[in-house]
Protein backbone atom coordinates (compact mmCIF):
# COMPACT_ATOMS: atom_id res chain seq x y z
CA UNK A 1 0.00 0.00 0.00
CA UNK A 2 2.77 2.46 0.90
CA UNK A 3 4.50 1.80 -2.43
CA UNK A 4 1.24 2.47 -4.28
CA UNK A 5 0.81 5.78 -2.43
CA UNK A 6 4.36 6.84 -3.26
CA UNK A 7 3.72 6.12 -6.94
CA UNK A 8 0.45 8.03 -6.77
CA UNK A 9 2.13 11.10 -5.26
CA UNK A 10 4.95 10.94 -7.81
CA UNK A 11 2.45 10.78 -10.69
CA UNK A 12 0.42 13.65 -9.26
CA UNK A 13 3.56 15.77 -8.98
CA UNK A 14 4.48 14.97 -12.61
CA UNK A 15 0.96 15.80 -13.81
CA UNK A 16 1.07 19.11 -11.99
CA UNK A 17 4.48 19.95 -13.48
CA UNK A 18 3.07 19.29 -16.97
CA UNK A 19 0.10 21.58 -16.34
CA UNK A 20 -2.52 18.83 -16.28
CA UNK A 21 -5.70 19.98 -14.56
CA UNK A 22 -6.43 18.12 -11.34
CA UNK A 23 -8.82 18.62 -8.49
CA UNK A 24 -9.71 17.16 -5.14
CA UNK A 25 -12.47 14.64 -4.84
CA UNK A 26 -13.47 11.54 -3.01
CA UNK A 27 -15.70 8.55 -3.44
CA UNK A 28 -16.60 8.72 0.23
CA UNK A 29 -19.96 9.97 1.37
CA UNK A 30 -21.24 11.79 4.40
CA UNK A 31 -21.34 9.33 7.26
CA UNK A 32 -20.06 9.00 10.79
CA UNK A 33 -17.02 7.15 9.44
CA UNK A 34 -16.13 9.80 6.85
CA UNK A 35 -17.42 13.18 8.02
CA UNK A 36 -18.10 15.57 5.16
CA UNK A 37 -15.11 17.76 4.44
CA UNK A 38 -12.52 15.81 6.42
CA UNK A 39 -11.35 13.85 3.41
CA UNK A 40 -10.95 17.02 1.34
CA UNK A 41 -8.66 18.56 3.95
CA UNK A 42 -6.66 15.34 4.07
CA UNK A 43 -6.27 15.36 0.29
CA UNK A 44 -5.04 18.95 0.29
CA UNK A 45 -2.50 18.16 3.00
CA UNK A 46 -1.28 15.12 1.05
CA UNK A 47 -0.93 17.20 -2.13
CA UNK A 48 1.41 19.59 -0.32
CA UNK A 49 3.18 17.35 2.20
CA UNK A 50 3.52 14.12 0.23
CA UNK A 51 3.27 15.02 -3.45
CA UNK A 52 5.21 18.28 -3.20
CA UNK A 53 2.47 20.36 -4.81
CA UNK A 54 2.67 24.05 -3.91
CA UNK A 55 0.12 25.37 -1.45
CA UNK A 56 -1.33 27.66 -4.12
CA UNK A 57 -1.72 24.78 -6.60
CA UNK A 58 -3.48 22.76 -3.89
CA UNK A 59 -5.85 25.66 -3.20
CA UNK A 60 -6.45 26.06 -6.94
CA UNK A 61 -7.21 22.33 -7.19
CA UNK A 62 -9.94 22.68 -4.59
CA UNK A 63 -11.49 25.87 -5.96
CA UNK A 64 -11.24 27.00 -9.59
CA UNK A 65 -10.17 23.59 -10.92
CA UNK A 66 -13.27 22.01 -9.36
CA UNK A 67 -15.41 24.69 -10.96
CA UNK A 68 -13.79 24.02 -14.34
CA UNK A 69 -14.25 20.25 -14.11
CA UNK A 70 -17.89 20.61 -13.02
CA UNK A 71 -18.52 23.30 -15.66
CA UNK A 72 -19.43 25.79 -12.93
CA UNK A 73 -16.87 28.39 -13.97
CA UNK A 74 -18.23 31.84 -14.80
CA UNK A 75 -17.55 33.08 -18.32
Amino acid sequence: MARTHLRLYKNLRKANEKGILFTIGSDSFNSQMTPYGDTAVGELCAFVEKAGISEMDAITASTINRAKVLLWESP
